[in-house]
């Protein structure tokens, strides 16, 4: 087995120039080089897998060599390229917690060892701009001032939907001067409790039972999905798609979009929504990135893959367009 390559080092041991490939090491031999290399560089460690089944794999070995380490996933869109559907909530609140938290702590300068573990479609699926991400970034603790109906309205502008009890991630509940929120990528959703508008505590709570667990310091939030749906992200949108298809005020994916309503497989248009986009590497720093084997070989199947789709939806739409004439 190849474990892979290594590259974007810093320091003595690990030049920034660095990048060497390691051939027939044994079962396992990449996850006790991540695990050194966290242990000994410290900062972040990157592992890009073949598919999410060796991410998967590596986690586990990861959790036996490395325990105290934790580790940060960034998973792939569950759905095709160019497809009618969009990924699961919980796909994309992961994606972007996870990069909301990489944003934050290259922001901070945190030099604390964490392992990110993705794949190759996950790493080369485009994401909102990063200052997009940086800037639905939102912190409070408790002694805090903060204006709950500014608070709401941040929640329904980045994703986030209301539920009467909260019990899944990207969820949140508001009952007088409580918020239950199922913050992205994390394991318990926190209740915020208000005294006016101040924020009195924030605790975790077991969505099932919605009894408290424990109390936190601080909350930090980020957008739930990866298509904003703004005055500005809309405006944006409906040029762009007249731009490339003329007037199409029948389009259902245009029309729900002008309306501000969400519609199926409009991840897919993500590109029209920004001023540009970028990848997961736009995230990294100067991260030390593990590359797994034949993952070179998986991303070209990926982009193959892509093309595939696309010509597909190009003679679907040559086929409709030649059945109204």
């Amino acid at each position: 087995m190849v474990s892979g390559v290594a590259r974007l080092g810093r320091g003595e041991a690990w030049r920034s120039d660095a990048g060497f490939t390691v051939y027939d090491t044994p079962e396992g031999a990449d996850a006790l080089a991540i695990a050194e290399a966290a242990q000994t560089r410290g900062g972040l460690i990157v592992h890009i897998a073949r598919d999410a089944q060796q991410s998967a794999t590596l986690a586990a070995s990861l959790g036996f060599f490395v325990p105290d380490i934790p580790l940060l996933f960034y998973p792939a869109w569950d759905c095709l390229p160019y497809d009618r559907s969009s990924p699961t909530a919980g796909v994309s609140s992961q994606r972007m917690a996870s990069l909301a938290f990489l944003a934050r702590r290259e922001q901070a300068n945190d030099t604390k060892p964490i392992i990110l573990l993705t794949s190759v479609n996950a790493a080369t699926q485009r994401t909102p701009p990063r200052a997009v991400v940086e800037a639905s970034a939102f912190s409070a603790k408790p002694g805090e001032i903060v204006d709950l109906d500014g608070l709401t309205a941040y929640l329904a502008a980045n994703g986030y939907a209301r539920a009467s009890t909260v019990r899944e991630p990207g969820e949140f509940a508001v009952r007088g001067g409580l918020v239950d929120i199922f913050p992205p990528g994390a394991d318990e959703p926190l209740r915020l409790d208000f005294f006016g508008d101040q924020l009195e505590s924030v605790r975790a709570f077991d969505p099932t039972t919605q009894t408290s667990t424990e109390q936190r310091r601080q909350i930090d939030l980020g957008a739930a999905t990866e298509v904003l749906l703004t005055d500005e992200t809309i405006a944006r949108f409906r040029r762009s798609f007249r731009e490339l298809f003329g007037a199409a005020s029948d389009d259902p994916v245009y029309e729900a979009v002008s309306a501000g309503r969400k519609y199926a497989g409009m991840e897919h248009w993500l590109p029209l929504f920004y001023e540009g986009s970028d990848t997961l590497f736009d995230f990294l720093g100067d991260a030390m990135i593990f590359q797994a084997h034949q993952s070179d070989d998986a991303a070209k199947e990926r982009f193959a893959a892509i093309t595939d789709y696309f010509d597909a939806r190009q003679e679907d739409l040559e086929r409709a367009d030649n059945g109204r004439k």
